[in-house]
This record gives structure tokens, sequence and C-alpha cells, in this order.
């Protein structure tokens, strides 16, 4: 027994150092982990003291961007904008009264006591820009696509080839919606990689690809004396231009033949399915996955069998009734389970495999194999099963392609397709007056586009989505994009705009630049150009002076001068040869024009015009001109909304409303939130720890012996006059305190003369401020100006205050104070601050130190393992003595 007992023990231990470098105290009954942990307990010490130096530095941060962030919020309700009216930088903060006006022909703000003297006899003309706008219906308001009921999918788009030139590498990739069908030449290709290279820094005029003798050949161009380089590539894409990979030459690549059959699609598609009956049963023969299929039949015809063969095994209904056999070129199923019928599936499988119809609805068992219609799509079996979304005028109705064979064969081709649409749509948006339908379907068959159209000029129709993919896109079964609409779509380049031109687009110039000039400025765009990026231009030019909108409603363009009354203009003309203006404009007014016509509508340029008195007597008006709606007179700001005609019996006057208590509030709001502040830095500074017990930060270890509520009590405690003294917050306190308190030099006045003052012998106020409401308001009513300026002047509170601020807590140009003690939250900035810094370095101590605790721990269980061995050696050495002793 004690043999066997101590035989086991000797293999179980052996065992365990086999397996692992450390054994527990099996042998010697030693808690070997708990010995290490004392072992390196001064190491681990180390680690727990920078933790808590660590954390003690994060909640000095986090106190101290406490003050920041109420800063921030300070400066931005009070200083960040002149035009908010919580803003003392705003002219109208200290207005104590307001301008009372009744008239809907103006509307009249600032200074009430001009205001009150004055009075308004007559608007005889508002001002009126120089501009037109146009009747020209841009677009061609029609969303195409072109559609086929069959394709071979192009694979090409979104490819890249890698260019390697003067030693560095730069990748080019086709567009991700390019096309290229089966009778586009080569060239296609290489024109779309070469557009590529013209907008690639370093590789622009070094570069480029061409076709000689039907061979693609990438030249040197450049004046590098490096190798040009193909380094890398998609590889139908490289097959097709007839390049390789890791190849070079000093100044050209010369590619072998092309293969243009490499950018289409070459694969079986995952989900194609044959239905089958067998003896009266019905099954369903489904592809498990894309499978690539070479072009050459003889591989082709191999592997399409084995992939019929794995879908006949993955499908335990039909693996062991169902076999194919492909000879040559002939495709034929059979069955030893009963009478076979192949009664459907998806026209790849059926097309692809020559399984013609001989009946109603069976199709033959014996078939051609095309290699072109077995990885050909078909529109129905594209379509089938997807939901397309659609909108007229904001409203989405939903068209969907159910998936039986008999729905299918409904939209198989775009004539029944453009049929089928248009019953779906009809029957969701109704139709018009006149009997036709308001969102309208049709197929061109000269074309082969299918074309959506709204009954009305003014209805906007849009192909949202569709929930399968394959169906929207340039390369989809529809050959729409999702949201594509019947009005211009000004995010695409003058390129791919053209097909949506109601007005084809000639270039101005040979190399292929649109221009066109505005108030004798001329503008120059490129094809990559957007229109928004032609709106954007012109307008922000202060030359052109004038504005372009594009009205989707009515799908035309109108400009109109910015500024100028009736010295404003708006003369455009073409440049070269182009015709860009006209694309846009339809015919523009001549120089000159005064009239509008059926080709736009003008707006004649005028100045505004208004009689008005200064001294309250009707009598006294005198004419006013200005070229502006808007202007200022006598600090009273005028905005004419109407002309003023007979029936207006009474010149306009304007009476004062009394705003005092307004203003006392937004001073008093003002007082409180710096009293908030000046509270926050006091009680930071003045806060001192508990003197009864030491709360340092908790180590992991003591968190994991206290609950969440011990833990939260414990480190409010450890918070606890963490900024107590702090000279950083003692001085911004001071700082603002004087920028409130002291006299303005300027005015030798001070606001402790409108009643605002520190509270009287009350030493915890700290510089907390209060207000004598009486004072104040006196001072409001009978001298406001004394008030504003006391805020305002150059050397007033509200500069002082800005200044202090930002010596605090700006960013740019140098940090402020807090900024550079503590960052700040939320920041783009890296953060440099002094806590951050030290937290990094806090951070680096204590991963040296885990470092050396792994060691250290290593190492002691390494000397406990050699123990336990030892133990355990010596243990089987007695089992053996046991054992011979017995024997």
């Amino acid at each position: 027994m004690i043999s066997t007992a101590s035989s086991s023990l000797a293999s179980s231990l052996n065992a365990t150092a086999t397996s692992s470098k450390r054994l527990s105290g099996l042998v010697s009954g030693l808690d070997t982990d708990t010995l290490v942990k004392q072992l390196t307990s001064g190491t681990q010490s180390k680690i727990d003291k920078q933790g808590q130096l660590k954390q003690i530095a994060l909640w000095r941060q986090q106190s101290y961007r406490e003050v920041t962030k109420a800063l921030q919020e300070f400066q931005s309700k009070y200083f960040s904008s002149a035009t908010s009216s919580s803003s003392i930088l705003n002219a109208a903060f200290f207005n104590s009264t307001s301008i009372k006006n009744t008239s809907s022909f103006l509307n009249v703000s600032g200074s009430a006591s001009a205001a009150k003297n004055m009075v308004v006899t007559g608007i005889t003309q508002l001002a009126q820009q120089a501009g037109f706008a146009s009747k020209h219906k841009v677009s061609d308001q029609t969303i195409s696509g072109a559609v086929s009921d069959v394709w071979r999918p192009s694979t090409v788009a979104g490819s890249t080839i890698t260019v390697n030139y003067d030693g560095k590498d730069y990748q080019l990739a086709l567009d991700s919606d390019f096309t290229f069908a089966k009778d586009d030449d080569i060239s296609k290709v290489t024109d779309a990689l070469n557009a590529k290279i013209a907008k690639t820094d370093g590789l622009a005029d070094n570069v480029n690809f061409k076709v000689e003798d039907g061979k693609v050949i990438l030249a040197k161009t450049g004046s590098s004396s490096a190798d040009i380089k193909i380094t890398d590539g998609s590889d139908g894409l490289l097959k097709g231009l007839g390049l390789s990979k890791d190849t070079s030459g000093s100044t050209v690549i010369e590619g072998g033949d092309t293969n243009t059959d490499s950018f289409f699609k070459s694969t079986l598609t995952a989900g194609s399915t044959l239905d089958i009956e067998i003896d009266g049963n019905a099954y369903t023969l489904t592809i498990p996955s894309d499978t690539s299929i070479s072009s050459e039949d003889s591989l082709g015809t191999l592997s399409v069998k084995a992939i019929l063969e794995e879908a006949i095994r993955s499908n335990p209904d039909l693996k062991d009734k169902l076999s194919v056999d492909i000879t040559g070129n002939t495709v034929s199923f059979s069955s030893s389970a009963g009478a076979l019928k192949i009664t459907g599936g998806s026209q790849n499988l059926l097309q692809g495999l020559g399984l013609t119809k001989i009946e109603d609805k069976n199709f033959a068992l014996t078939g051609t194999y095309s290699y072109e219609n077995l990885v050909s799509s078909y529109l129905g079996d594209s379509l089938s099963g997807s939901t397309l979304t659609v909108s007229l005028d904001g409203v989405d109705k939903y068209i969907t392609f159910k998936e039986s064979d008999n729905q299918k064969g409904l939209y198989s081709t775009p004539e029944k397709l453009a049929e089928y649409i248009q019953n779906s749509l009809t029957a969701s948006y109704g139709k018009d007056a006149d009997g036709n339908s308001k969102f309208q379907v049709s197929y061109d068959d000269t074309t082969k586009s299918l074309n959506f159209k709204a009954a009305s000029s003014t209805s906007i129709i849009a192909i949202e989505s569709s929930d399968v993919s394959g169906i929207l896109g340039k390369t989809g079964a529809l050959g729409i994009y999702a949201g594509e609409t019947n009005r211009l779509n000004t995010n695409k380049d003058l390129e791919d705009v053209q097909e949506n031109l109601a007005t084809p687009l000639v270039a101005s110039s040979a190399d292929g630049t649109y221009g066109i000039t505005i108030n004798d400025k001329t503008f120059t765009f490129k094809s990559t150009d957007t229109i928004n990026t032609i709106l954007k231009t012109i307008n922000n030019d202060a030359q052109a002076n004038v504005t372009i909108t594009y009205s989707s409603v009515n799908d035309t363009f109108s400009i109109t001068a910015k500024n100028g009354g009736s010295g404003s203009r708006v003369d455009i003309e073409e440049v070269g040869d182009g015709n860009l203006a006209a694309v846009l404009f339809g015919t523009v007014p001549p120089k000159g024009a005064s009239e509008s016509t059926e080709d736009y509508t003008l707006q004649k340029a005028q100045d505004a015009v208004m009689t008005v008195s200064f001294d309250g007597n009707p009598a006294n008006a005198i004419t006013i001109t200005r070229s502006e709606n808007k202007f200022t007179l006598d600090g009273v700001d005028f905005e004419l909304l109407a002309e003023m005609d007979s029936t207006v019996e009474k010149p306009i006057t304007f009476s004062v409303n009394n705003q005092t208590d307004d203003l006392y509030d937004k001073i008093k709001s003002f007082v409180d939130d710096y009293n908030a502040i000046i509270k926050l830095c006091n009680d930071k500074v003045s806060e001192r720890k508990d003197t009864d017990e030491t709360y340092d930060p908790l180590t992991d270890a003591q968190k994991a012996d206290m609950s969440e509520d011990e833990i939260k009590n414990w480190e409010a405690k450890a918070k606890k006059g963490i900024l107590n003294g702090d000279s950083i917050l003692s001085n911004l306190s001071v700082d603002l305190r004087s920028s409130m308190t002291d006299q303005v030099a300027s005015m030798k006045a001070a606001l402790y003369e409108i009643g605002i003052a520190t509270k009287a012998n009350d030493y915890s106020a700290n510089g907390q401020l209060t207000i004598d409401e009486e004072t104040l308001k006196n001072a409001l009513n009978n001298n406001p100006d004394k008030v504003a300026s006391l805020f305002t002047s150059e050397d007033g509170i509200a500069a002082r205050m800005q200044s202090i601020i930002n010596k605090n807590i700006k960013t740019t140009g140098g940090d402020g104070i807090l900024i550079t003690k503590a960052g700040v939250d939320n920041s783009t900035k890296v953060d440099n601050s002094t806590l951050t810094q030290a937290v990094t370095d806090y951070n680096t101590k204590i991963k040296e130190l885990k470092t050396l605790l792994e060691t250290q721990q290593e190492q002691y269980y390494a000397k406990f393992t050699r123990l336990e061995q030892y133990l355990s050696n010596m243990n089987s050495q007695a089992a053996l003595f046991l054992t011979d002793t017995s024997s």
C-alpha cells in the first residue's frame, strides 16, 4: 500500500512538473503563493505607492479642470460674442430702454433716446440688388439606369495597382463605380488610371499608362534616375492589362497580351438553385458558395461538375437520389430513386447548363454547358426577393420583387420590369387629374435604359435604396445610384453630372476646362470640380459680388448681387467655346436689360428711399437713400420691410419702453456667476483634510475588501484639501476680485458707486460681491452710460476680466496657467500639461516595477519548484527502497 501510494504521488508530481514551471506545495505542504507574495511585498508596496501618487495627481488635475470649465462657461456666456444677448460685449446689453414700434413697414432697434424724436413719413422704395431668376430647367428631370436582361458584371471597379517611382510606392485605385463593358477598349482603363495619376502628388507628370500595338505600357516621363516598378495590384486588373507584380524598367514597363475577360465576373454565384422533382417529391439544389470557374471549357466543366456534386452531397435529401455527369460540354442529370424532373431554378444555372424548357414548367435533363451563361447575371434572379424604396415629394413607398418563378417572369426583361414597376408605382401614388401616373417609368430600347419621371415638373422623385446589394449603383442591376433624384445632384462633378443635364456641357478650352465670367471676374473649373465647388467658389468671391442658389423644386438657378443697391449688377458671359452659363441659366439677361422675359425673371437694381424727420416734426422730414434695406441713423438701426402706400394715414412714430428691471437682472446674473467662481476657488484653497485620520488613495487590494459605498466614502475624504493653499487658485481669485473692485482709471470710478461692492465686514465672503438693488437701479435710470462704461471702456471690467481669464485658460498662442498645469477635458490638442506628464511618469514607473515584480515572482517560484521536485525525487527513491525491502 505504501509503495503504491508513493509511486502514484511521484507520478502525479512529475506530471505536474512537465506541464507547468510552477509546482504548488503538494509535497512540501508549503503555501507557495503566500510565501512568494510575502517575499515580493516590498516591490508591491512600491507599486502601490506610485499608484497612490498617480491617483492624487489625477484628483488634482480633475479639481483644476473644474475651475477651468467654470471659467470657460463664464467666458462663453459673457465674452464670446458681440451679438449674444447675454454678452457684455454686445452694445445692446446695457440698454435700459427699448424702442416700441407697432409698424409692419419696418423694424427698429438701438438708441431709444434718438428714436423717440424720429418720425418716418414715407417709405417709397425698398432696396433691391440686381439679379435674375432663370426659368431654364437645369436637369433632364429623369432618373436613368442601363438595364439588361442578362449581363456579365464587371469586377474591375475599385481595383488597385501600386506604382513605385523614385523609391516611393503610390497606390492607384479605380473608382468604386467604374464600369467596363464587353465592347469597351482597354484604353478606358488606362485613361482612368492616368486620371488618378494626374491627381497624385509625386506621381503626376512622372509616369503614365499608354496602349501601343494592343499592349499596355507604363512609361516614365519624369527625371528620376531610378527604375519605375509595379510592386502590387489586384490580380484581375493586372491580368487584364497584361502586367505583373514585381516588374520594373528603367524607362518603360511593357505588358504582355491583354485579357479584358479578367475584368468580368468568373464565379458561380452562391445561392443559385435548381428546383428538382423526384418521384413526385420537390427538392431544391443550392450552390453552397461562390466558386471561381475557369473560362477554358475543359477545366470549367470539371470544376462545375465538382461544384454540383458538392451541392448534392450538402443536401441530405438529395445526396443518394441525384447524379450529375458532364462529358465534354454535355451536362446530364439522372436519378435512381424515381422519375426525375427539373421544374425551375436560377437562370444562370438553367442557362449555363443549357437546360431548355420542354414543357410548360419542366426543363430538359440534358443540356450543353456554357461558361458565359453560367457566370452571367440575370435580371429576374438579381431582383428576386428584393425591395426597392422610392420616393415622391418626400413620401416613401416600396416595390417588392416576389421570389416565385411565376412572379420572377413578370420582371425578367427590361420591358416587363418597366411594366411591373409602373403598376406598383401607380398603385402606390395614384394618378393626377389628367389620368397620368404621378410617378412614371418606361424602358427606352434605343438607349437600353430604364427611365423614371414625375408627371409634375415640380415633383421630386428619388430611388432611395434597396434592401439587397447588387441592385443599385452603376454596376447594379438597375444601373442607378442609391439616392438618385430627378434633380441636379450638386455633389457630382462636371464629368459625372453630364448625364443628368438638360443641355450638354461643352468645355471652354482645349485643355478640357470650363469657364464663366461674372461681373468681369473669370472663373475656370476642371471636370473634377463639383457643382457645389463652382457655387462656393463664385459665391465667396468679393469681386463677383453675387450669390448663386439652386432651387430643387423648380430645378432652376437664380443669381443676385450681394449689395450695391442701384449700383449693383449681374453681368454674365461665356468663356471661349464653352457653355457653362447656358447650362446653368439658359438664356442670361444682356447688359442693361430692364424687363423680364419668358426665359428669366429680372430683379431691377434700386436703392431704398425713406423720408424721416429727426426733430419730431413731420414737416421737417428729409429723404434718406441707402443701398440696403438695413442701415443705421444716429444709433437707430432700421430694417425696411415694405413700401408705405396711401392706406397709411399717419406718419410712423416711436415710443420708449423702460427696461431697467431686465438690465438689473442681467447684471445680477453676471455678479452671481462671478461669485460662484470666486467661491469655487476659495473653497478649494481653504478646504482642509480631516485631522483625525489619514485617508490615502486606496490600493487595488484594499478596494477588493470594501463595498462600493465604502470606497466612495473613503475617496471623498481622501480628496478633501487636495488643493489646500494652492497658489494658482489663490492668485486667480485675487486677480478676479481686483478686476471687479479696482477703480476704472479712465473714468475715475468704481463699481461700488453704482451699488456693487464686497460684503462689508464679512470675511467669510472672501471677495464675493453684493448688489444694493436701489442704488443700482437708480444708476441705471439716471446714469446708464456710466454703468455701461464701467464694464465696456477700454480699461473697464470686461477688458480686465477677459485678460485674466485668457491668462489662465487660453489654448492658443501659448497655454494659460491652468491649462499648462492640468490641461483641459475633450481637447484635440496634445496634452503636455504638468499633471498629465506626472501621470505619464507614474505609469512608466508602475510598468517598470510590475516587470520587476514578475521577474522576482518567477525567480521565487522557480526555487520552490526545484524544492518540490527535489522532495518528489526523494519520495520516489524512498518508495523504491521500501519495495526492495519488502520483496
